[in-house]
């Protein structure tokens, strides 16, 4: 049996826009490398992982333990809940990886304001020409209580001009929404990546000392303080929708693809039946009262 699961996606009047889950900013820093940290071999082997000393919210769902591997952390064994900061073609074995190359880990503070951070050391990708060179710094910070976290961007060496897209993202596996930088090093964004195959990333490797912060989205008391004309709640077999007025409501996938439209007539409770849909993310739009709402649902 399929089932929904409510999450509020945004509000706003007239225009049509969705929020992202997470804020991002831009800054610059000085890079500065772990001192003491636990070396970690067994991340060349995708076999590391630790508890973490303090519960960490990821799109809304806490965790408590880590998995190290090259270039990437991830909150599960199967590597679904993911935040990654660069290329896929690492050296990624015991093996194979470099001798300056070094995984490691350390935990800043005291409670409530710990900060775990992972260093990746010299790690060197696998270049398209083998007498060029792609050797990068950088680490990933979690925070306590916030449960933002943060890229930083340590010296580079990239020399094979082959590489031209550079991602740094991260993703939820609960309908999968993948979050990346987009644009340019000088300029970029934060985009929600419809389709992977055809994403760019951006144009270059920031620079060193520049610092990504994502946050997770908090409306402003503005938007909390806007009451939604209708009442929208998931049920067994998908969601409901009780409204005093006359509604409309479009169903969108991921890809922006319209999947259905419909009235709901006011003083009436309309129940949509979510067991057609394919498993996967959807944008409910409501519009009421010249206002336009969103919903999310994901079908499992």
């Amino acid at each position: 049996m399929k089932k929904s699961l409510l999450i509020l996606f945004a509000l706003i009047q007239i225009s049509v826009y969705a929020q992202l889950e997470y804020t991002f900013v831009k800054s610059t820093g000085t890079y500065a490398e772990l001192v003491n940290p636990t070396v970690l071999p067994d991340a060349w082997t995708q076999t590391f992982k630790t508890k973490l000393p303090f519960s960490f919210t990821f799109f809304s769902k806490a965790f408590d333990s880590l998995k190290v591997i090259p270039n990437t952390i991830s909150f599960t064994a199967a590597k679904d809940d993911v935040i990654s900061m660069g290329q896929e073609y690492y050296y990624d074995t015991l093996d194979n990886k470099p001798a300056a190359s070094e995984i490691s880990y350390a935990i800043i503070g005291t409670t409530p304001n710990r900060i775990v951070k992972v260093q990746f050391k010299n790690l060197e990708v696998v270049p398209y020409d083998t007498a060029e060179q792609y050797i990068v710094n950088g680490q990933i910070w979690l925070y306590e209580t916030t449960n933002n976290f943060e890229f930083h961007f340590g010296p580079s060496t990239i020399t094979d001009i082959n590489f031209t897209e550079y991602y740094f993202g991260f993703r939820d596996s609960d309908g999968s929404p993948y979050l990346a930088i987009s644009g340019t090093a000088a300029s970029p964004t934060l985009v929600k990546v419809a389709n992977a195959g055809t994403f760019m990333g951006i144009s270059s490797q920031p620079a060193n000392g520049t610092v990504y912060t994502f946050a997770p989205y908090v409306p402003s008391s503005g938007v909390l303080g806007i009451d939604k004309p209708y009442q929208f709640a998931n049920t067994e077999e998908g969601f409901k929708i009780i409204s005093s007025n006359k509604v409309t409501f479009e169903i969108t996938n991921v890809l922006g693809q319209n999947i259905t439209s419909q009235n709901v007539d006011g003083n009436n409770t309309f129940i949509f039946n979510t067991n057609q849909l394919s498993k996967g993310m959807y944008l409910v739009s409501i519009v009421s009262n010249n206002q336009i709402f969103f919903e999310k649902i994901i079908v499992q």
